[in-house]
């Protein structure tokens, strides 16, 4: 289901409906996020299948205080119109989804001080907070969030961290109950290059 968001219009996206083959078919936008702080602007952030139903949902983010919704879908359709605000607190920002806990259901990782929200559909089931780490395959930096994926194909989703000082990657892979299994450098192209995204896993 790709998406995209209209930058002049506060909380409209679009969704192009892909027939099976691959072949394009509707466009329709939706503009039902409502909630959080008051004169706030909701922007997508990522999508994920929270509800472990088999189609892809929303993940939104609040520009003013940092709160956080999922919009349910069926389709082009939201299915929890009334869904409650989740508040990150300030210097938050939700940063991808993955299958953290393996449980079939896309949870949220959240920047600034790092935790893993897992989901059951638009509530938070529980949380953890993590660490950045402290060095990488070059030494010593600073690391930020950046993204989420399975990097060793165990089901759980794992954070991605990179050093903006030198480009690298560092990856700390997770284990049942969000426990962390280890920590594994991964390569980076180069220092000029910068981690925008993952699959998420989830």
């Amino acid at each position: 289901m790709p998406l995209w968001n209209n930058a002049t219009k506060t909380a409209e996206i679009a969704v192009l409906n892909v027939n099976p083959g691959e072949t394009v078919g509707t466009v329709s936008t939706i503009t039902t996020v409502t909630g959080g702080p008051t004169g706030g602007s909701w922007a997508p952030v990522a999508s994920g299948d929270f509800n472990g139903d088999g189609k892809s949902d929303i993940l939104w983010q609040n520009g003013i205080g940092g709160a956080v919704k999922v919009s349910l879908m069926n389709g082009a359709t939201v299915a929890n119109t009334d869904s409650v605000a989740l508040n990150t607190g300030p210097g938050y920002n939700a940063v991808a989804t993955g299958d953290f806990n393996n449980d079939g259901k896309s949870d949220i990782a959240v920047g600034g001080t790092a935790e893993i929200w897992n989901m059951n559909g638009d509530s938070m089931t529980n949380s953890n907070t993590y660490l950045a780490p402290t060095s990488g395959a070059s030494g010593p930096g600073t690391f930020t969030l950046k993204g989420a994926e399975d990097v060793n194909g165990d089901g759980f989703s794992d954070l991605l961290w990179q050093n903006a000082a030198n480009g690298d990657v560092v990856a700390t892979q997770l284990t049942t109950g969000n426990a962390i299994l280890s920590t594994v450098n991964l390569t980076a192209p180069a220092s000029n290059f910068g981690l925008i995204a993952s699959t998420g896993g989830g």
